[in-house]
């Protein structure tokens, strides 16, 4: 089969410490003539993932009768080719998969939706490529939910993964946590009216929440999972804490000024100390005026500690006007704080307006 995609290069940047000085050492892979997505580093081995389109093998072929076909390519740590898996087609009842490296392991979890059920497939492979089992069922539900109704995250310490699934036509959401080897440890379902999910993993290629990530739900070693979620009720946010043991948990309100508009929030777990710092940023009467709520939360009391209120222009003096802002990102600082980061750049505009520029030159 032919492909058509762009050459890709593949670099890694690689640094290292001596006694006597700091140096820098970048290594290129070999030319990668497919369209690829990097996965990340599993083991000592860096993946990524190859995609195409074939045509399915029928008696009387349609032109949309075609499906994707998956493939992992695996480097070394001086980015050489090391292997490249067997292709994997996707049959439509895919409708998502996630892809988790490990320090011994990489899986390729793959959500089907057939029948009536929702089926998490495992492909499991070494660090270096090598399929090291059967593709097995982890799990099987009895419906069918969409695909963004699925959220994935997996503890500081790599022992522990926690699926959630939201059922939205019985109101219920149903938490299963599985150790490293994807052993279930417990199967929970929680009956709340008010629960709401908080964000969505909407790529058909995902990874799980990582407890760097910013996202308003973090998995503790111990299996304890918080989650952070809009009131349905007031203005207010809801801290919810989960006890993986049985189907309780806590919740406790954050609150909000009345009339502030909501941005985002953030998440992150002392998993050392039991300590969970939650972060709600909003905006007020102009978008540069922002206030933030902190709270601190034991997670062996179950309550909130203590909480703060910051309110702050994040322009000099009295300008209240964002010019030329692209992106605003809140983001948490385990075991500090947190820290709103604002990228700002210059409009692109589509027409060429330079008066110097002559179509006749060329480049």
């Amino acid at each position: 089969m032919i492909r058509t995609y762009p050459a890709w290069l593949l670099v890694a940047v690689l640094l290292f410490n001596s006694i006597a000085s700091l140096g820098q050492r970048v290594l290129y892979s070999p030319y990668i003539r497919t369209k690829f997505e990097i996965c990340g580093k599993a083991g000592d081995f860096y993946w990524t993932e190859e995609r195409e389109t074939v045509k399915l093998d029928k008696p009387d072929p349609q032109p949309g009768d075609t499906a994707v076909a998956t493939s992992f390519a695996v480097y070394d740590v001086r980015m050489n080719p090391v292997n490249l898996t067997d292709p994997l087609v996707l049959p439509p009842s895919i409708v998502k998969e996630y892809l988790i490296c490990g320090p011994q392991y990489f899986d390729q979890l793959l959500l089907a939706v057939t029948g009536g059920k929702s089926n998490l497939v495992l492909n499991r492979f070494t660090t270096d490529g090598i399929a090291s089992a059967q593709r097995s069922v982890v799990l099987s539900l009895p419906f069918g939910e969409a695909a963004n109704s699925f959220l994935l995250a997996r503890s500081q310490d790599a022992s522990k993964i926690l699926l959630l699934c939201f059922e939205y036509g019985a109101r219920r959401l149903h938490a299963i946590l599985f150790d490293a080897n994807w052993k279930q440890l417990s199967y929970r379902i929680y009956r709340n009216p008010f629960s709401a999910q908080p964000f969505l993993q909407d790529d058909f290629t995902n990874y799980p929440v990582e407890y760097f990530d910013n996202s308003p739900l973090q998995l503790t070693n111990s299996g304890q999972w918080l989650m952070m979620m809009p009131s349905k009720e007031n203005t207010n946010y809801s801290l919810y804490d989960f006890n993986a043991g049985d189907t309780s948990f806590y919740y406790r309100e954050i609150k909000a000024p009345v009339y502030a508009v909501f941005e985002d929030v953030a998440l992150s777990v002392d998993n050392e100390r039991g300590e969970v710092m939650a972060g709600v940023i909003s905006s007020f009467r102009y978008p540069t005026l922002k206030n933030v709520e902190v709270v601190h939360y034991s997670l062996l009391k179950h309550q909130i500690e203590f909480d703060s209120s910051y309110r702050f222009n994040t322009q000099m003096g009295y300008k209240v006007s964002d010019e030329n802002i692209i992106h605003e990102n809140f983001v948490a600082l385990p075991g500090t704080g947190f820290m709103l980061l604002k990228e700002y750049g210059k409009q692109y505009i589509t027409t060429l307006e330079n008066e110097e520029y002559n179509s006749s030159r060329v480049l």
